[in-house]
């Protein structure tokens, strides 16, 4: 529950002109606790003590609880001779400071009902998402590993930001992360070897099974249409240096067809790089 600050009360009776005793260091929090009592009291409570000036007047009726105070203040409240009327079946009456109170259980018998007076809280939202977040999230190692070490180190050396704000990362070989003293400018992409003919077999391989499926292929044809009005992606300005294979994974649903492109980066060149 979070605390709201720390200030001072003077408690003053409903039937006093005078606070008649104060607290200090009183806690605010955002709320004590749910609505007491949970639910509306025998008419029988209110009856058999109307005739007495209470502290809290609708007692017998589910509210905000405004304070919750402590055994340090109950002597307090208490009067130096304090009245206290029984009843059978009932919560006993005693005369405060602040009023008469009702405390004490119901009787439990099938003609009175069942009363709840226990506390509970609901958890708030902010505390339930910061729960689920450290349940979620993965666990980090605490030792990294040399390579772990190599790839962070080339990733803050290697990663740039272009004019439209996007950033650029250099591919991470084996061979330039672990020579990380080696400059950026010495990569040469020639090393990859060709990887063309193997992208241009794959897409035809592609495009004869979509021209066996009108439906795949117009999912298809929009996906594409979707990178590009996004600016996910473009016609290449420059004769590429490595291409990157892709192929469409279907999944039928009972809403429809369902399509999602895979590239796959990780394909090997004619070098087998």
């Amino acid at each position: 529950m979070k605390v709201k600050g720390v200030t001072q009360y003077q408690f003053m009776p409903l039937h006093a002109e005078g606070p008649q005793f104060c607290a200090s260091n009183v806690i605010i929090l955002t709320r004590i606790t749910t609505q007491l009592p949970s639910d509306k009291l025998p008419t029988t409570v209110r009856d058999r003590y109307q005739h007495l000036v209470l502290a809290d007047p609708e007692f017998d009726v589910p509210g905000p609880i405004d304070m919750l105070i402590g055994s340090d203040l109950y002597p307090h409240m208490l009067q130096s001779k304090a009245y206290i009327i029984h009843s059978t079946g009932l919560p006993s009456a005693m005369s405060t400071h602040l009023g008469w109170i009702v405390v004490g259980a119901l009787d439990e018998s099938p003609t009175s009902p069942m009363v709840s007076l226990s506390i509970g809280s609901t958890p708030e939202i902010e505390g339930l998402l910061q729960k689920f977040w450290t349940i979620e999230e993965p666990d980090i190692p605490n030792i990294l590993t040399t390579e772990d070490e190599q790839c962070e180190v080339w990733f803050q050396k290697s990663t740039t930001r272009d004019v439209s704000g996007r950033f650029v990362v250099s591919l991470p070989f084996r061979s330039s992360v672990r020579a990380l003293s080696e400059p950026l400018t010495s990569q040469n992409p020639d090393d990859l070897g060709s990887s063309r003919s193997l992208a241009l077999n794959r897409l035809y391989n592609l495009e004869r099974r979509l021209a066996r499926d009108s439906e795949i292929y117009t999912a298809h044809r929009k996906f594409t249409d979707d990178y590009i009005n996004l600016g996910h992606m473009k016609p290449a300005s420059v004769p590429g240096k490595y291409f990157i294979p892709h192929h469409a994974v279907v999944k039928h649903e009972e809403k429809g067809l369902k399509i999602r492109v895979v590239f796959d980066a990780s394909a090997k060149s004619t070098s087998g790089r």
